[in-house]
């Protein structure tokens, strides 16, 4: 009964240790003779009380231009 309970125990530490490799896996390779490239930079905000684009959540935030609010991050949508 002692050498099952010891084979089971040493079956499960053994199992445990080469069931989950140590390192994660790397991230996929860009396809072959592609570059990764940055995402397009906006335009900075511009305080313009005249502006077309406003933040939702901050009326105050106005910009002549589609860029992010300055305060909590989000894309100015354009003025009806």
């Amino acid at each position: 009964m002692r050498s099952l309970l010891f084979v089971v125990a040493f079956s499960l530490l053994l199992l445990g240790l080469t069931g989950c490799p140590s390192d994660p896996a790397p991230p996929p390779s860009p396809v072959a003779g592609e570059t990764p490239s940055a995402p397009p930079e906006l335009p900075p905000y511009v305080a313009d009380a005249t502006g077309s684009w406003s933040c939702p959540m901050h009326s105050e935030v106005r910009a002549a231009q589609k860029s992010r609010c300055p305060e909590c991050n989000m894309f100015l949508v354009e003025d009806e």
